[in-house]
């Protein structure tokens, strides 16, 4: 707060408000202090590696979708001593295509080049399969040196009371679920499941739910790539919606799963993905966190 004080702004003050006059000084301060926070964790999570034995042939295994984790852990490694390939659900290039087609990685039910419709079901759900399969214990935060070793400093777990042991349930679940196939020697490499077939059981819950499945997610939350908590499904009810259309084009355009939100919404069933699908791929049409992404 010292540096702040310098420049004649209080720590409290909105970043929103800051004078056009300060901007300038104030931008220097955060690169500066930016730039010592990121040396700082680098060494950190170098030496983190290092001790983890982090080389030598490597997998990722993730739910998708670019393999922006992959990409960053390859900033860190040692690639002449590391190969790495990233496993996922699904693989897509929404920005920077050239610099992630570079990665090795693979796709499960799509990729850029396979199964594109797959591709566009999955995108416009994603928050819906990645809120049962995150992980309880919470997010990295930073990494610290405790007793001569680094450790990773976790933040609070991203579910909530009930939904935890909902979550808790549904992971064990799918670990049982795996075990008990691998036993009956199903997943045996003569034995593939086309990704079609895959997707069957995931568009009745997830493209084409009942309002029974939508409701069940009506007390989920969600933490955003940005750290913002949201509501998975539609925070006010139609009416209100009619009466305030504006807040209705903002919370369409900022739902994490806009499938659910309609349906939510409007109760009965509509082509809900058919609409979504003409908008972004015939009208062209991006949402807020896209047209984000597209700037930088």
């Amino acid at each position: 707060y010292e540096e702040l004080d310098k420049i004649g702004l209080d720590k409290n003050l909105n970043i929103f408000d800051i004078p056009d006059s300060k901007k300038e000084a104030f931008y220097y301060i955060v690169s500066k202090l930016g730039l010592r926070q990121y040396k700082e964790q680098k060494g950190l999570l170098q030496q983190y590696l290092k001790e983890k034995s982090f080389y030598g042939n490597l997998a990722i295994s993730d739910i998708g979708w670019q393999g922006t984790m992959q990409m960053a852990l390859l900033h860190y490694i040692n690639k002449q001593q590391t190969t790495m390939r990233g496993y996922y659900l699904g693989v897509r290039n929404v920005i920077n295509e050239d610099i992630y087609a570079q990665i090795k990685r693979e796709g499960y039910l799509f990729t850029p080049e396979e199964h594109y419709e797959n591709g566009l079901k999955l995108r416009f759900t994603n928050e819906v399969i990645e809120i049962l399969f995150l992980n309880s214990a919470g997010s990295v935060r930073r990494y610290e040196k405790k007793r001569d070793e680094i450790e990773p400093e976790l933040g609070k777990s991203e579910y909530f009371g009930k939904n935890e042991q909902i979550i808790n349930q549904i992971q064990e679940s799918s670990i049982r679920f795996l075990n008990d196939i691998k036993k009956n020697d199903i997943l045996c490499e003569k034995f593939q499941i086309s990704s079609d077939i895959v997707m069957l059981p995931y568009e009745n819950f997830a493209i084409y739910p009942s309002l029974r499945t939508v409701n069940y997610f009506k007390d989920f939350y969600f933490l955003d790539g940005g750290g913002m908590l949201k509501k998975l499904l539609p925070a006010h009810h139609l009416g209100f919606y009619i009466l305030h259309p504006k807040v209705l084009a903002y919370d369409l355009n900022d739902s994490i799963c806009k499938i659910y939100f309609l349906r939510n919404l409007f109760k009965i069933r509509l082509p809900y993905y058919k609409l979504i699908k003409f908008l972004v791929c015939g009208l062209h049409i991006r949402s807020k966190y896209l047209k984000n992404m597209e700037k930088k």
